[in-house]
């Protein structure tokens, strides 16, 4: 069998949706039928019978019905009188739903089985590419702007400075923001965040801020604490400091995470 579209421009609100109303599966059907043909695939074709394997669903009943559900989306056709499934492209289902953003994670057919990760990994990198062209691009950009304006000079320089939030000493999401933004529960988001780092999707590493420092382990500590989110984020460090053995409590802070992913810009919604 002959991959046909082996690379693949995929909106990230395209995946938000994707993730959103729970299509995971069924777009990875999708995305099998688009990448294993030049948009037409007979369902007696060797490429369609080795579609479950491929994807990694054996059973052939549960592809039957993440094809019913890309039938009702409309994001496939189906001709009765031929046996042949016709996939809309990319640009059809951005017009059908109103994507407009041009940004789009590169997906690789060798991923095919590790959709939910790419999935997950696209839309958690694309937040942290957002934070990064925030802080590093358009804030510095409006800042030199206002300095160059010869209207800066007369105003008041503290109301100029308020406008302006401070970079952060890393980009990464907390669990909730992630989940937030992955449409699920915390401890999901914690279980696709893992996925997406094991899949190679993101990089993340654990960030820690030290509270206090004790010559010896007190054990006593966390039962004394107020809040039982704060036991959680607390941990506990041997280190050695000043030539002294000591203990040091830290508080987890978010994980600091880096893309993975590739994105390029697609075309502008109104040239589609």
């Amino acid at each position: 069998m002959i991959v046909v579209n082996d690379k693949v421009q995929i909106p990230v609100q395209l995946l938000e949706y994707v993730q959103e109303n729970k299509l995971v599966k069924a777009f990875a059907v999708f995305m099998y039928l688009k990448c294993m043909s030049g948009g037409k695939m007979r369902n007696t074709q060797d490429a369609f019978i080795a579609m479950p394997e491929v994807i990694g669903i054996k059973d052939t009943r549960t592809i039957n019905k993440h094809l019913k559900t890309l039938l009702k989306l409309n994001w496939i056709g189906f001709n009765t009188a031929t046996d042949d499934y016709f996939v809309r492209g990319i640009g059809y289902i951005r017009k059908q739903h109103g994507f407009k953003q041009r940004k789009a994670a590169t997906f690789h057919f060798k991923d095919i089985q590790k959709m939910q990760a790419f999935v997950a990994g696209s839309i958690i990198s694309s937040n942290i590419k957002a934070q990064q062209y925030f802080f590093e691009v358009a804030q510095r950009g409006r800042l030199k702007s206002a300095t160059m304006n010869q209207g800066v000079a007369k105003q008041d320089r503290s109301l100029t400075s308020t406008a302006t939030i401070q970079k952060p000493a890393y980009y990464g999401l907390g669990i909730y923001s992630m989940a937030k933004i992955l449409f699920c529960k915390p401890t999901r988001a914690c279980e696709l965040k893992q996925e997406a780092e094991a899949a190679g999707f993101i990089k993340a590493q654990n960030k820690f801020r030290e509270i206090a420092t004790f010559e010896k382990s007190d054990t006593t500590i966390r039962g004394k604490m107020a809040y039982a989110e704060d036991v959680k984020r607390i941990r506990f460090k041997k280190i050695r400091r000043n030539k002294k053995n000591m203990v040091a409590m830290l508080e987890q802070l978010h994980d600091e995470i880096k893309p993975k992913v590739d994105f390029k810009k697609i075309k502008r919604f109104n040239h589609l």
